[in-house]
């Protein structure tokens, strides 16, 4: 009956040709038009950069014209300007390290125990040694990921940036599989997010492979973690520093 409603009351609501216009300290940010085909499309998303502020207090419209209504929320995410951004947690902690990934032969018993046990013809196991933050060109980066919750949180995201220097060794976003207790992860040039279903109470882990490309010193921006409808839950790393040698 909720759904029929809703259907019911959809035409007022997308009736007409709707402009709206993001307006920030009397400069327009950008205009959008929508019309009654546009009601099932995905949303918009404007980011202002922080240069686009001035200091003191700034005022941001949302300036409607059309029949009916439009829905629209605003967020802020900002990190005071520190030297090293520190961890902070709500009821979620979410920790980073960064793993040097490492290919070792197999003994002649282990290549035996592999063939006889999976069917692996592999010569070679991966393993993973403490990095120090210090990567060569071609080297393997494990990132690890250590989530620990007060209680369960439904719908959440985890937001990794990439650190500079470093590219994906798998980029495609997975597709849904039993083995992972999160739901979908989405990689982008910059960083990976994990979208959860549920975010479990207690420790979850997720681990993901880079590998160092270009030479130079950064530091990593922190990992957030929060819940999408329930953001007073939320949780940062602190900034992860990581150097790429030259061979």
């Amino acid at each position: 009956m909720a759904l029929v409603e809703y259907a019911r009351r959809m035409p007022q609501v997308v009736k007409g040709t709707h402009r709206v216009r993001v307006v920030l300290n009397d400069s327009v940010v950008r205009e959008l038009q929508y019309g009654a085909e546009d009601w099932l499309r995905p949303e918009d998303t404007i980011e202002i950069p922080i240069a686009q502020l001035r200091d003191g207090n700034n005022v941001l419209r949302i300036e409607h014209e059309g029949e009916g209504a439009v829905v629209a929320s605003v967020m802020v995410r900002y990190f005071e300007p520190t030297e090293r951004v520190q961890a902070t947690a709500q009821q979620l902690r979410v920790e980073r390290t960064y793993l040097r990934r490492v290919p070792r032969r197999l003994t002649p018993e282990e290549h035996r125990r592999l063939m006889r046990r999976y069917g692996d013809e592999s010569e070679y196991l991966w393993t993973l040694q403490p990095a120090k933050g210090v990567f060569r060109p071609g080297e393997q980066m494990v990132v690890k990921l250590v989530i620990h919750c007060a209680t369960d949180i439904y719908y959440g995201v985890i937001d990794d940036p990439k650190p500079s220097g470093f590219e994906f060794v798998e980029r495609e976003a997975d597709e849904y599989d039993w083995r992972y207790w999160y739901s979908r992860r989405e990689v982008r040039d910059d960083r990976v997010a994990y979208l959860c279903e549920r975010i479990p109470k207690g420790k979850s882990v997720i681990t993901y492979v880079l590998r160092a490309e270009r030479p130079g010193q950064v530091r990593a921006r922190p990992v957030q973690a929060f819940g999408m409808y329930l953001p007073e839950i939320n949780g940062n790393s602190g900034e992860t520093a990581v150097r790429v040698e030259k061979r």
